[in-house]
């Protein structure tokens, strides 16, 4: 029976489930990771690609003719989101690198 001197002594789990349902959060974990790995991707690629846009213009020129002031703005809007999410899909395939440590060892 359970008595005070081996309540410690077995396997503890992060998770109820056993071994079956850490092995699940490690499949989530490492998928999850891959998946913003690719969307941190896509996101330089509308950044920096010609052929995805290049909505990051150093220059007021759009599609060889010279955009307003208005136009320009609203580029540079896009050209933050882009690179906010880049930065954010990075961030969260950190956080998903860094829980598979923890499910995927056991």
């Amino acid at each position: 029976g359970t008595t005070p001197s081996n309540i410690g002594s077995g396997r503890r789990l992060l998770f109820g489930g056993g071994k079956d349902s850490v092995s699940t959060f490690c499949a989530v974990d490492v998928s999850s990771s891959a998946w913003y790995l690719a969307q941190a991707g896509l996101a330089i690629n509308a950044v920096a690609s010609p052929e995805g846009g290049a909505i990051c213009s150093a220059r007021r020129v759009w599609n060889g003719k010279l955009v307003g002031h208005a136009g320009y703005k609203q580029s540079q809007g896009f050209c933050a989101v882009s690179v906010t999410g880049a930065i954010y899909g990075f961030l969260q395939a950190i956080k998903y690198i860094n829980l598979a440590f923890i499910h995927c060892t056991d």
